[in-house]
């Protein structure tokens, strides 16, 4: 496969995944403030990642839920918000369609032509709870049409691929840079707002349910963690994202019958994730245990670029 082709389909669904985590923050966001009696800014601007508060403060004054909303979704001074992010998605789908099923093209388009008018207009939060249904149905389409509808071939793997770097990548993000310190509470008291940012935290990744079902509804920092790291059940955990990488990336090396450095970095990353080196003990090796996960996931994407010549 042409390395631009590669470029393409990879980012189409870095892209559609990237959209798909910041409407799920959202919708954990929206749900605090609509159950919550409280006035909390902080737990709206978890919502914007630390990279981006220099533009959203530039422009805004305050973190209040309306700016934070319009910032994330059509504001055009951030170029990674929803709108945009989808409609990338779209072109690189695109320059790709004769790769891509008709079922899978036709989920591109459709979710665009669905979402753009909204997108359009200014976000109202009485209509934010169907906008984000419509957001997080795009990728469920898209999954659902790739999985059910292409050959286990190249364009099938780089598409999984791309996905997989960008979810674990948004896992490991929220946990280095948003609730680590929550995490690591040395007092056993919990506060409400410890309870309300763990929720958020799980609700963010779309694990508080199934986290409920694993735990009872009992609330540990230790067994979240490990829950968000380690467990393979859990489509957005570090292990159940790496093992994803690692089998498609094995394809490709048996395909191209050439041995990947990209493939023994996720080989090696696995390795860390099936260790429980930090199962038993929940203390302060989690924030390098993640820093050095984020560091080995930056490395796997420049490797990929690399290798498969993406552009």
């Amino acid at each position: 496969m042409l390395g631009r082709y590669a470029d393409n389909l990879y980012w189409m669904a870095r892209y559609l995944e990237r959209a798909e985590n910041t409407a799920r923050k959202i919708q954990a966001g929206l749900h605090y403030s609509v159950t919550s009696r409280e006035e909390n800014n902080d737990l709206v601007k978890f919502l914007v990642e630390e990279h981006d508060k220099v533009i959203f403060k530039k422009k805004y004054n305050d973190f209040s839920l309306d700016n934070v909303l319009k910032f994330l979704i059509n504001d055009e001074d951030n170029e990674n918000n929803i709108k945009n992010l989808l409609q990338k998605a779209r072109t690189n789908g695109k320059i790709v369609r004769t790769a891509l099923t008709r079922e899978v093209s036709n989920s591109l388009n459709q979710s665009w032509n669905s979402t753009q008018k909204i997108l359009d207009k200014p976000i109202k939060i009485n209509n934010l709870p169907d906008i984000i249904e419509k957001i997080l149905n795009t990728g469920t389409v898209f999954r659902g049409s790739v999985y059910g509808t292409m050959l286990r071939n190249d364009t099938f793997h780089f598409i999984r691929i791309g996905t997989f770097i960008e979810r674990s990548n948004n896992t490991a993000l929220i946990l280095n840079t948003k609730y680590y310190r929550i995490l690591l509470r040395k007092t056993v008291l919990v506060s409400k707002i410890d309870y309300n940012r763990w929720e958020i935290l799980l609700r963010s990744l779309s694990a508080w349910r199934s986290f409920n079902w694993l735990s009872g509804e009992y609330l540990d920092p230790a067994a979240i963690t490990n829950f968000l790291i380690f467990d393979e059940r859990m489509p957005r955990s570090l292990s159940f994202c790496n093992r994803e990488i690692l089998s498609n990336l094995g394809y490709l090396q048996q395909t191209y019958e050439k041995k990947y450095q990209s493939f023994n970095i996720a080989k090696n990353t696995q390795k860390s994730l099936t260790s429980g080196i930090i199962r038993t003990a929940h203390n302060k090796k989690l924030y390098n245990f993640i820093k050095e996960y984020t560091q080995k996931n930056e490395k796997l994407h420049s490797t990929i670029t690399k290798e498969f010549n993406l552009v």
